[in-house]
């Protein structure tokens, strides 16, 4: 999973656009807020937020849909 996450953001950066670049910052930044704040849901949430978007960055929907089909959630003790 993690060399198919790896390649994913080596396409995204060849494929994405400077309004998702800024989307992805903003969701950034509001999941270093939540983690400040000790508010694990709503991190892990905008976290997997931001790998979507950077899967939907990659523009290749057949990596993509693999992805999306086995992809667990993610989660890690805090």
């Amino acid at each position: 999973m993690g060399a198919l996450e790896a390649l994913a953001g080596e396409l995204a950066c060849l494929n994405i656009t400077d309004k998702e670049i800024r989307e992805m910052q903003a969701l950034h930044d509001r999941m270093l807020g939540y983690y400040r704040d000790g508010d694990l849901e709503n991190y892990f949430a905008a976290n997997q937020r931001i790998h979507e978007a950077l899967w939907r960055g990659e523009d290749h929907t057949r990596t993509t849909t693999q992805h999306a089909g086995s992809a667990p959630p993610r989660r890690r003790a805090g």
